[in-house]
């Protein structure tokens, strides 16, 4: 298993060591961004480049996957290739599999086996979407400061282009990225609507596409550009704040969630350290265990619903 796992870990970084070289020749290019923005740009570039893993890029370019999880990856800002994200999924429920295997026999192992090598799988997945969320929120704080400075460049005559060039220097990673990333879309011979849609999409959220909707209707309807961006900004202040009020006023429920659904861990971690040999038939027994995981499960449910019950769209 240890032979395995350092001849996966040595492939990839032979096959990912132009990374770095590429990384300071581009720096040389884009330099004037911040070092997050410029990281952010060396991979799309790093990514236009042969995959890693060609059998496993084709494979997936048949299955007409990669698209969805080279979008998915963008909104993580995760440096990864497809083909990367996906080796390195199967790769981490391998070593699940073969741990579980390891500890526990091959016996009750393989089943043990089997649920650590989901959770390997999942692994990947569930951190790229915290990374989403993460991202999400901070596109949403800096949008209101970036509506503010493409209103105000509008006001002084500026040009729409400009106004994102301004947005994309003064502004912290990752919405001055996505600028960055637009005004390139642009110069290489995007319409306007389409490097704006391909923005909306690259950032996921629910406020850009707001915003971008109401300067796609501009720029086919006509109107004052910088009056509709100002509404637009009253709309995304008003919204952040009634989001607060909501977070307020449900942060006791969820805390109480927390606590009924933390209780019995914590009740079973005191009572083995108290008396282990009383726990024993949970673990040893197959009904104890066919317990546990009724009781694991409902707990799980139980959280769903509580988050369910929780989540208010503004």
């Amino acid at each position: 298993m240890g032979a395995i796992v350092c001849a996966a870990l040595a492939y990839f970084g032979v096959a990912a060591s132009p990374r770095d070289a590429l990384d300071r020749r581009l720096g040389g290019v884009i330099g004037e961004q911040n070092n997050q923005t410029q990281q952010a740009l060396a991979t799309d570039v790093l990514r236009t480049r042969k995959q890693v893993l060609p059998t496993l890029t084709a494979y997936l370019s048949r299955k007409n996957m990669m698209e969805a999880i080279q979008r998915d990856l963008d909104r993580a800002d995760m440096r990864f290739s497809v083909s990367e994200f996906v080796a390195l999924r199967v790769f981490m429920g391998l070593i699940g599999i073969a741990l579980g295997v390891v500890l526990f026999g091959s016996g009750i192992g393989l089943v043990v086996g089997l649920i650590f090598g989901a959770i390997g799988y999942k692994a990947p997945a569930v951190k790229m979407h915290m990374d989403q969320g993460a991202r999400v929120r901070k596109i949403n704080e800096q949008l209101l400061q970036a509506l503010t400075m493409l209103s105000n460049a509008l006001k002084a005559g500026f040009g729409i282009m400009q106004g994102m060039d301004i947005c994309a220097r003064d502004i912290a990673h990752p919405l001055s990225t996505e600028f960055r990333r637009t005004i390139q879309d642009i110069n290489v011979g995007s319409t306007l609507e389409e490097a704006l849609r391909a923005f909306a999409a690259r950032c996921g959220s629910a406020d850009v596409d707001i915003v971008v909707t109401a300067m796609l209707i501009q720029q086919s309807t006509g109107g004052n550009l910088s009056e509709i961006l100002d509404n637009v900004n009253e709309t995304m202040r008003e919204r952040v704040r009634i989001r607060g009020e909501i977070k307020t006023l449900t942060t006791q429920q969820s805390l109480s969630g927390w606590v009924i659904g933390g209780l019995p861990l914590v009740l079973c971690a005191m009572i083995f350290l108290m008396n282990p040999g009383y726990l024993t038939p949970l673990y040893k027994d197959v009904i104890g265990m066919g317990l546990v995981a009724v009781a694991a499960f409902l707990e799980f449910v139980g959280i769903m619903v509580i988050k369910k019950i929780l989540a208010i769209e503004v």
